[in-house]
């Protein structure tokens, strides 16, 4: 169960969304270094697994389960 903020904590969050600037999309070109794909970046793309091999994770091996009955 969450705990319900505070009147102090409420107010900041209301404080900092006040402040929250929006950014134009002039703005986002400014600083955008990681143009658009097109069907060709598309096709010259390969899985993540076969470029970085070694840190593909599984799940892991199955454990016994950690659960026991209260009694």
């Amino acid at each position: 169960m969450r705990r319900r903020a505070s009147k102090q904590e409420r107010t900041l969050c209301e404080k900092a969304a006040a402040e929250k600037k929006g950014y134009t999309k002039a703005d986002m070109r400014a600083v955008s270094d990681n143009p658009e794909w097109t069907k060709q970046n598309f096709a010259k793309g390969k899985p993540f697994d076969q470029i970085f091999p070694k840190m593909r994770k599984g799940r892991g091996s199955i454990k016994a389960p950690t659960n026991r009955k209260a009694g």
